[in-house]
């Protein structure tokens, strides 16, 4: 089965506002049947767009993502639809091309977009998020909820990440 989310948008957070932090709250039943179910899913696709701040510098891109199990591939696209990344890879082996054609490899995706790129953005973090999700390896974290108790806003090790709209064969309520 997959799993589509659309993630309207991915923000370097510098302050927190008041909210519920689960899994207390009126939505608590529904946010841990929702934990249980979406963490068996390992293959899913996300469209949409992500903005990074930092200060006063920022980007913002497309991103088009498709997980099947360990395998991934991640694009990264500019405001005109141009590829600015294209990672690719497992585990054991990632491969970043640039928008110039050059290719690098290693280990670990988030150090190829430092190094080649000057910027990151946390991968480990946002195959979790996607699904909307906390990262477990992160203790703290705080969502917004809509009427049925998915999920509006996650905020978690300083990034804010907005849904904006479920599609999907799991029923999340």
């Amino acid at each position: 089965m997959k799993l589509v989310a659309l993630l309207l948008c991915l923000l370097l957070a510098g302050c927190a506002t008041t909210s519920q932090t689960p899994p207390s709250g009126p939505y608590r039943k529904t946010v841990e049947q929702r934990l249980a179910q979406l963490s068996d899913y390992n293959q899913w696709k996300l469209e949409g767009r992500i903005a990074v701040r930092n200060g006063d510098e920022g980007f913002s891109a497309g991103i088009h993502w498709q997980q099947d199990i360990n395998k991934f591939d991640i694009r990264l696209l500019d405001p005109l639809g141009r590829r600015v990344a294209w990672l690719t890879g497992n585990p054991e082996k990632v491969t970043l091309v640039t928008s110039d054609g050059q290719s690098y490899q290693g280990v670990d995706p988030q150090e190829l977009l430092r190094r080649h790129l000057g910027w990151g953005i946390p991968l480990d973090s946002l195959v979790y998020w996607v699904r909307a999700m906390p990262d477990p390896e992160k203790p703290s974290w705080r969502e917004e909820y809509d009427d049925i108790g998915r999920p509006l806003l996650l905020e978690q090790a300083d990034w804010q990440v907005k849904l904006s709209r479920y599609e999907s064969e799991l029923p999340l309520a």
